[in-house]
């Protein structure tokens, strides 16, 4: 780590920048009482923000060498978490440009770790009330272009776990406002790079996994009917409750487990329907859970969302035939021997029913034949169309 004397004064290097020498004294007068555990609330008097952000801002549209931009980052991050009504002064400040003194890192700048910390105080920052006060259009058209970064990062394939972690935090930040989630689930593509990190690949990635379950969670709570709509339809396309269902299977870290099942607890109440539920049952969650009540836990609020999700569930199994507890388990990939498929008596009282919806499940089956590597999942497909054919009026033909 470089030592705060060995810095250059930000005197020196705005040099032939449109910043001048009284907005460069602030930033070197901020920044050494920051790094020297200085009182900062001086710093941060009434009207003395507006004169650091400012400047802030001037250092991150002119200066492009990443250390510059890190230390301006460092700063700007330092104010928006001093204190809660730190992130509506500091939008207050943003003026005509919006927040395009940030976006253009996401664009410009190699330096994945500026770009995240760039992306963690925009988050911050898009949270805050004082946001409707500026040009919509412009705030619109620059909040896609910080959720477009954050997607390439979590879909890029050399994306280092700590990076990963970051732009988590930061989609977190930006979805602690209820206008944001919605903004969000509108888009029902921006789901899925998010569930892809609940699978296997990432189990070991404790972080990892708490961070995007931890987003879910967020995401949980809709503020209206038809967000409530939206994130049902964008949290079943993306097989979320199937996913997370692996996740209580195969992760141990108990802040993970916390947060999957209270994502789960809030998934599976009524406000989101029945097409939840059934996916969750579908998977095998109500098995993942019996196994998790095995366990002692010391956390009351793992013992309490064990209980209300295990009676949610249960209440849903009893109004589900035989039939809709099947295509549940089929329609979420995770087949298991369960006993439908070896029941005889089921397949010739439901065969029929596997043509219906435009043969959704019958596709299902092909798709896990075609996509699974599990042994089990290919076992139970390939044995079920065998009994579809066996027992269908036309199968021997």
């Amino acid at each position: 780590m470089v030592s705060a004397g060995s810095l250059a004064p930000w005197t020196v290097i705005s040099q032939g920048s449109a910043m001048d020498y009284h907005q460069a004294d602030i930033l070197d007068s901020f920044e050494w009482s920051m790094r020297h555990d200085g009182d900062l609330s001086s710093k941060l008097a009434s009207g003395k923000v507006k004169e650091l952000t400012s400047a802030l801002l001037l250092a991150l549209k002119e200066l492009d060498s990443i250390d510059s931009s890190k230390r301006a980052c460092a700063m700007l991050l330092k104010i928006l978490t001093f204190e809660r009504s730190m992130p509506d002064e500091v939008v207050a400040c943003l003026g005509e440009p919006g927040f395009e003194p940030l976006v253009r890192h996401f664009e410009k700048s190699s330096n994945v770790q500026v770009s995240c910390s760039i992306a963690n105080a925009m988050g911050m920052m898009l949270c805050s009330p004082k946001v409707a006060e500026l040009n919509s259009v412009l705030v619109e058209a620059q909040s896609k272009k910080f959720l477009s970064w954050l997607s390439s990062v979590v879909e890029s394939k050399g994306t280092q776990p700590t990076e990963l972690v970051a732009a988590l935090v930061a989609l977190g930040n930006y979805l602690r406002r209820n206008g944001n989630r919605e903004a969000f689930v509108k888009d029902k593509s921006s789901i899925l790079p998010i569930a892809r990190l609940l699978e296997k690949d990432y189990y070991a990635q404790v972080q990892v996994e708490y961070h995007t379950v931890f987003v879910f969670w967020l995401l949980s709570f809709a503020g209206s009917k038809e967000q409530n709509a939206a994130v049902e339809e964008a949290m079943n396309a993306a097989e979320v409750p199937r996913r997370m269902t692996n996740v209580l299977r195969e992760v141990t870290a108990e802040k993970v487990v916390r947060v999957t099942l209270a994502v789960l607890r809030n998934l599976a109440k009524d406000q989101f329907g029945d097409v939840l539920r059934r996916e969750m049952i579908g998977a095998g969650l109500v098995g993942a859970l019996e196994q998790l009540c095995l366990r002692r836990w010391n956390d009351q609020d793992i013992r309490d969302d064990l209980s209300e999700l295990v009676e949610l569930l249960q209440t849903e199994l009893q109004v589900m035939s035989t039939f809709d507890v099947y295509r549940g388990e089929v329609l979420s990939g995770a087949l298991s021997w369960t006993p439908a498929h070896k029941d005889e008596t089921f397949w010739r009282e439901n065969n029929e029913k596997l043509e219906r919806n435009n043969l959704e499940v019958l596709r299902c089956l092909a798709r896990s034949l075609h996509e699974s590597q599990d042994p089990v999942v290919l076992s139970v497909a390939c044995h079920d169309l065998g009994m579809f054919i066996k027992h269908h009026e036309r199968g021997r033909q």
